[in-house]
């Protein structure tokens, strides 16, 4: 006979049955605790793959944002050397000593945007610098019939915009406010912190906007084939707006006759 097993227990001896049900019921448990073990094990691979497919597509979409964001820079280029070229032809014939000081200013403007068009935020004291170079070619062309001021407080200059924001505004204001009139205009530039946002703001005291067209001021040429087919269309307000949409920025018309803001707001968090 075989020897039997003793139980620790008071039962006495277990039988081999016994013995192999319980090797059967502990392999059982064993297999249970491995197959557990391994859905474990493929599902935080499964849950890596997933992570690691989040984390490509976000890339992919930030890679599609500048990418977007630099096509709207690469408008502004072609839309503001058509206004100025513009301009300056406007003086060849009329005032000649004008044109050759608005060509001088132009290719120092060029430099700077080219730089500009590349750089996605800039600090404001740069943005402003850039607008500067545009008002002086338009001072040179309209005279005293244009009048500008600034209100850049010291304590925002610092603050990261986006890059060539302000340009395409002011342009309009140029073209819409100063131009048509003999009389010219004023456009002031200013800038503010107010609460947890930096607040730019475009203004010029020209005839103002219908109150039918502010609501769409900057919808009704959104698409494409409507700013190409309608002259004036208002493309820099389009560009504009999706360039400061594109920073999490608010961008707003306010107007009355003798009046018109373009307010832009954004976050603070690109402050030192």
């Amino acid at each position: 006979m075989r020897p039997a097993c003793r139980r620790s227990g008071s039962r006495g001896l277990f039988s081999f049955t016994e013995l192999l049900q319980a090797s059967g019921d502990l392999l059982e448990r064993l297999g249970e605790r491995l197959v557990e073990l391994r859905v474990r094990r493929l599902g935080c691979a499964a849950q890596r793959v997933a992570l690691e497919r989040q984390q490509a597509a976000a890339e992919l979409e930030t890679r599609l944002s500048e990418a977007r964001l630099q096509a709207l820079r690469a408008q502004v280029q072609p839309h503001f050397l058509f206004n100025t070229l513009n301009a300056i032809s406007s003086l060849v014939y009329a005032a000649p000593p004008r044109a050759v000081q608005c060509v001088a200013r132009l290719s120092d403007l060029l430099r700077a945007s080219l730089d500009a068009t590349a750089t996605r935020e800039v600090p404001l004291a740069q943005e402003i610098d850039n607008l500067r170079n545009y008002l002086d070619i338009m001072e040179i062309r309209f005279a005293e019939r244009l009048a500008t001021t600034m209100e850049i407080p010291p304590e925002v200059g610092g603050a990261l915009v986006p890059s060539l924001v302000l340009q395409p505004l002011v342009e309009n204001a140029v073209r819409h406010a100063v131009a048509p009139r003999p009389q010219g205009g004023t456009i002031a530039v200013r800038a503010a912190r107010r609460d947890a946002e930096l607040w730019l703001e475009v203004e010029d005291d020209g005839p103002g906007i219908a109150p039918d067209d502010l609501p769409r001021i900057f919808d009704r040429f959104y698409r494409a084939d409507e700013a190409r087919s309608s002259p004036g269309s208002g493309l820099g307000l389009t560009i504009a707006r999706r360039i400061v949409e594109a920073h999490r920025g608010e961008i707003r018309a306010e107007s009355e006759p003798g009046c018109t803001k373009i307010i832009m707001s954004f976050p603070r968090e690109g402050e030192p």
